[in-house]
């Protein structure tokens, strides 16, 4: 006797694996006592990473301005502080924000930071190790890349790894699953056992 396969099984038949991009980046922090240049690099398998945010832990320590991003871009692309402070002047922020456009897989950039008292109207020279919380007893700086994707990834530099004497690196990723692939035949052959197996109904019912 003659059966219709049914379409769960013809549709596992032609299944594919579902495979995850990883999007991520790493961030190497270097640098003097409280000027330190923060390098940023896209690690993600394929997708662009669009925006960048550090956000320091600390509530006394605070960041003075954001230096380089007219100099230091994505190849072909660009970088915008969208929150912080570009100026050397008394404006204090607790963190920075950069938004970027086809800034690529392995491609890198770097800032500096200036690292001065929250409250103070003057100049300080603080310690960006107590600033990001690399010491021990102090609120870690948290840091969040987006990507093309839509994948986020955050990282804490509680987690840093000293790769020098003045020099930390961070790393984060996110995986997103990538969209399955359905075969252009799928469909067509959906239709084909559907009226297959219409026909075998009304065979039945004549028969009957």
């Amino acid at each position: 006797m003659f059966r219709v396969p049914s379409l769960t099984l013809v549709a596992a038949l032609f299944a594919f694996d579902v495979q995850a991009a990883t999007s991520g980046f790493s961030v190497i922090v270097a640098g003097s006592f409280n000027t330190p240049t923060i390098d940023i690099t896209n690690e993600s398998d394929a997708a662009d990473l669009t925006s960048f945010s550090l956000f320091l832990g600390s509530t006394e320590l605070g960041i003075d301005f954001v230096a380089g991003l007219g100099i230091n871009e994505p190849l072909g692309g660009s970088a915008t502080l969208v929150f912080g402070d570009n100026a050397n002047d008394d404006v204090r922020t607790n963190g920075f924000e950069i938004s970027f456009v086809d800034f690529s897989p392995m491609e890198s950039v770097n800032v500096g930071i200036d690292i001065d008292e929250l409250a103070s109207p003057i100049s300080t020279s603080e310690n960006y190790l107590e600033a990001f919380g690399i010491l021990d007893g102090f609120a870690p700086a948290i840091v969040t890349a987006h990507f093309s994707d839509g994948a986020v990834a955050s990282a804490s530099f509680a987690d840093a790894v000293q790769t020098a004497s003045a020099s930390y690196r961070l790393e984060g990723s996110a995986r997103v699953a990538a969209p399955v692939p359905v075969p252009a035949s799928l469909p067509l052959l959906a239709i084909g056992l559907a009226g297959l197996a219409g026909m075998r109904h009304l065979r039945s019912r004549k028969s009957a």
